[in-house]
């Protein structure tokens, strides 16, 4: 159904009334704009009566758009209306009627299609407009909104609480960035098609001038080049891109002679539609474009949406450094996403006031169209075009070479290739068991970006790096976790999901850490740890919540005596745990001994050239064998096994590796289990008992029970039955760090010590029943009661344990298990603190809190960020009123969200001056 908004001018009388209204909020007259054309999900457009923004130049309209005016015609009040509104971008809404307005909100429930209209307040008339929107005042100020729809703040009233205006914004991005996109491509084939015919074929040209168009489309429609330009019907395009040259030289450089037809035909096309409602974050579907999926694949080089950028710098603790320190990079900036952000985060800053922010917004990429495209993303967003935007390889960026910047963020390539040693994932999960598989030298390419950000940081500087989730294991970087934990203090590790990225295939971890002013030791200080699961993904995104966090309690925990088993110089592996608190891990394995000790374990045969491979035969005699190439066919149930998947195939011929030393294991009887997981929650490993001899892929873990265990009764169904089992199963999760399951993580899967003969045989005779193809539901529960109960009690579970166990595997399937609660809102006490003491071991911090009474021992809550557990740093919080009444706080939900003090690079008598010469200068 097409949308139509039919225009209705408003009387100068109601308009004043919206204006000072408006202005007494605190909003700018000039930030108020008349006429305001926007496009609609159809492809037409639409004319509200005006449109105010909550900053007084800046009009992306997702960040800064706040209140739309409509004069409704039609006087019927609908709600299709203000619904067509809410493309604007714009959560609040003053629609008139009947000489009065109407007050109107949208909202956007979770998992509707669109947002629906609700009016708040009806027939306002235009004397009583600022005294009822004056109700509302905390949160229709200016400043409150562009928190709220930036993720960093909350509206306070509950009438507003549905409203979610980051989600609103998203959205109409979504509805609306097809429709611009599609004129530009238009437009862009349009530009392509009349160069060529004019002899000119150089597509560099072609989209270099498709940028600067859309530019000055784009400025021209959002008023920053003159309101006469914005609403008047027809300009040409001679006369915008006067305007647009006039007022940002560097970036609109004149057209040459040659070139202007075409671009008068692309223009024309862009003139369909309003380019108003065109957001930064639009020029990803540019940026994208411009790559094929398989180039961008090969190239590593992916999207990095505008609301991770902004909570990574919003995590940042900046205020640790002057503001002469503040200088800031992106080596790898894509359109622009980080700088978009930083600059966005130091312009918040009150000691930044009055800094030329372009000085210390340094941003670099090897593609031009990508440098380019940041240049306009930050134009678009600061209407300042003096922006240092390189195109340079990283590794050798000339500006880099002569400045220590304080802050680098960026997210660089993951891609590489194992024939030109280098890989994405770094890792090599097999084991070398039958000593044929020697491990190659691996180079993982964001390796080589991470060192080039440590070595140019200043001392004290900070970081904060989008790196392949398997960094803190991979076997190709334990030089460079060697050098990040010697050179830096690591704040926080957090894993985001695949749906971060869009195309993407590769789960990330990103990492902050900040610089030591020397190379030393290792840092005694903990570090916050936590991940975001693809099913809470949206409410990171809209929230900035966690699925769960954790604590590891020291960085020296990360030393070279954390090493692969396997693999002894894959050393500093950053382990931590997320679903079972270390001291939980702690206690059970105490009464456990590692899988290793029960079973020999190798990973399945790897298929390769037989021509190429022939000579591995190693004196074997070759053979026909039945072969299963994949677990997830084969693994179709708790320990329960199909063959329908299973090939023929030639041994030792048509396998790289053929694992001679494990060949009675092989084609004897064994446990299979996947070797390939998900690093996510959920059921991710499923064993079960191979009795027919097929071989298996590496798709496949095996594991045959050793003599001695054996002898002590543990058959394959044992193994089976402990494998496959819940304690097995979140250890694996636990140390999920890339798809495959590593072999350090197999190899001490925890198995319980003291297992009686009883108990072994009830697990071998309920993991048989559970393979018959003809049991049924009551005799599946009836098994698999029986292996909880011997399992429960050979692992000493309690029944808080359990539970947690049992939720993890139904992740995904209903449980809401681990998502945590936002910073407490109702915390409405400001209060200013200092951290005496950490104590990560005992996950216990001593804060002093002005006004309190004494010392503060607290919990280490998940609304604590990492920067703030190191001694002496001082920060800034609320906390609920039953807090402040009693001067006594000793738990994590009674604070709201942290920050870093202002000023915290001074001293506290270096603030007292500065606050006196302010005083007196003022």
């Amino acid at each position: 159904m097409k949308l139509v908004l039919p225009y209705s001018p408003l009387s100068e009388p109601a308009y004043r009334a919206v204006e000072e209204t408006l202005v007494r909020l605190g909003f700018a007259r000039s930030a108020i704009l008349p006429q305001y054309r926007f496009s609609l999900d159809a492809g037409s457009t639409a004319t509200a009566n005006a449109v105010a923004f909550a900053h007084p130049t800046q009009r992306t309209p997702a960040d800064f758009a706040a209140f739309s005016v409509y004069n409704d015609p039609t006087e019927s009040g609908l709600e299709g209306a203000v619904e067509a509104l809410a493309r604007t971008g714009a959560p609040f809404h003053l629609v008139h009627r009947h000489d009065a307005f109407d007050f109107w909100i949208t909202e956007l429930h979770s998992g509707s299609r669109g947002p629906r209209a609700h009016r708040i307040e009806s027939g306002v008339p235009y004397n009583r407009l600022a005294p009822v929107l004056g109700r509302f005042r905390t949160d229709l100020r200016p400043e409150r909104i562009v928190g709220v729809k930036q993720g960093r703040e909350v509206f306070k009233h509950p009438i507003f609480a549905a409203i979610q205006p980051l989600q609103l914004a998203m959205w109409a991005v979504e509805v609306t960035g097809p429709v611009l996109s599609a004129h530009f491509a238009h437009a862009v084939g349009e530009l392509r098609s009349v160069l060529r015919r004019a002899g000119v074929g150089d597509d560099e040209v072609v989209t270099s001038l498709a940028v600067r168009l859309l530019g000055a489309v784009v400025l021209g429609d959002t008023g920053a080049l003159g309101e006469r330009l914005r609403i008047a019907p027809e300009i040409s395009l001679e006369e915008l891109l006067a305007a647009a040259t006039e007022k940002f030289e560097r970036y609109f450089a004149p057209i040459p002679e040659p070139l202007l037809p075409a671009a008068d035909a692309a223009y024309q096309i862009l003139r369909h539609v309003s380019y108003a409602g065109f957001t930064p974050h639009m020029l990803v579907d540019l940026y994208t474009e411009a790559y094929t999926p398989a180039l961008r694949k090969k190239m590593g080089r992916y999207d990095t949406p505008i609301f991770l950028t902004r909570r990574i710098w919003d995590t940042l603790p900046v205020e640790f450094l002057s503001p002469e320190q503040r200088v800031a990079c992106d080596m790898t900036c894509g359109w622009g996403s980080f700088l978009i952000a930083g600059h966005e985060r130091l312009g918040r800053l009150q000691d930044m006031q009055g800094r030329p922010l372009r000085s210390f917004i340094h941003g670099n990429d090897s593609e031009p169209l990508a440098a380019r495209l940041a240049g306009l993303g930050l134009l678009l967003s600061t209407l300042e075009d003096s922006w240092h935007i390189d195109a340079q390889d990283a590794l050798s960026w000339d500006w880099l070479d002569q400045v220590r910047p304080g802050i680098i963020v960026g997210n660089p390539p993951f891609s590489g290739d194992r024939k030109a040693g280098r890989d994405s994932a770094g890792l090599d999960d097999a084991t070398p068991s039958d000593g044929e598989r020697q491990p190659r030298h691996r180079r993982q390419q964001a390796d080589e970006f991470l060192i080039r950000a440590i070595d140019r940081l200043a001392p004290g500087g900070l970081l904060g790096m989008i790196m392949p989730r398997s960094f803190v294991v991979a076997q190709a970087s334990p030089g460079v976790r060697e050098k990040l934990l010697r050179e830096c203090d690591v704040h926080e590790l957090w894993e985001l999901p695949q749906p971060v990225f869009r195309d993407a295939a590769a789960e990330s971890t990103v990492l902050f850490a900040r610089k030591n002013h020397r190379r030393g030791e290792l840092s005694p200080a903990p570090v916050a740890v936590r991940t975001v699961q693809p099913k809470g993904f949206a409410s990171f995104r809209d929230e900035g919540r966690f699925t769960e966090s954790g604590l590891v309690a020291s960085q020296r925990a990360w030393d070279s005596s954390s090493r692969s088993l396997l693999w002894p110089k894959n050393t500093h592996l950053m382990q931590y745990s997320l679903v079972l608190a270390p001291s939980r891990w702690r206690d059970l394995r105490s009464r456990c001994v590692e899988l290793r000790d029960r079973a020999v374990l190798f990973t399945g045969l790897t298929r390769g050239n037989p021509a190429r491979q022939a000579h591995r035969k190693l004196g074997v005699e070759s053979r026909e064998v039945a072969y299963l190439p994949k677990a997830d066919s084969a693994l179709v149930a708790p320990y329960r096994l199909s063959y329908r998947s299973g090939v023929t195939a030639r041994y030792p011929d048509d396998f790289e590796w053929p694992r001679t030393q494990q060949l009675e294991a092989l084609r004897g009887t064994k446990v299979v289990f996947s070797s390939v997981g998900n690093p996510s929650w959920g059921r991710r490993v499923r064993a079960a008992v191979e009795r027919r001899g097929h071989f298996v892929s590496d798709g496949f873990w095996v594991a045959v029970p050793t003599d001695s265990a054996r002898a002590q009764g543990v058959t394959p169904e044992v193994l089976a039955a402990a494998v496959g089992w819940s304690v097995s199963n979140a250890w694996i999760v636990d140390h999920l760090r890339s798809p495959k399951l590593l072999a350090d993580a197999v190899h001490t899967i925890p198995f319980p010590r003291e297992l009686g003969s009883d108990a072994a045989q009830s697990l071998t005779r309920a993991v048989r029943e559970l393979e018959r193809e003809t049991i049924d539901d009551a005799g599946v529960d009836e098994a698999a009661g029986i292996i909880d109960r011997v399992l429960i009690e050979a692992y000493g579970l309690d029944t808080d344990t359990f539970r947690r166990l049992r939720a993890l595997e139904a992740w995904g399937q209903g449980s809401t298990w681990g998502m945590e609660l936002p910073p407490n809102v109702d915390a409405g006490w400001k209060v200013d603190g200092s951290v005496e003491s950490v104590d990560g071991e005992a996950g216990l911090v001593v804060l002093r809190l002005t006004g309190f009474d004494g010392p503060q021992h607290v919990p280490i809550g998940p609304n604590m960020p990492g920067w703030m557990l190191r001694n002496g740093t001082s920060f800034r919080t609320t906390v609920t009123r039953s807090a402040r009444e009693s001067r006594h706080v000793s738990r994590p939900e009674d604070f709201g969200a942290f920050r870093v003090m202002p000023y915290a690079y001074m001293t506290p008598e270096e603030v007292l001056g500065a606050l006196g010469e302010a005083i007196h200068g003022k």
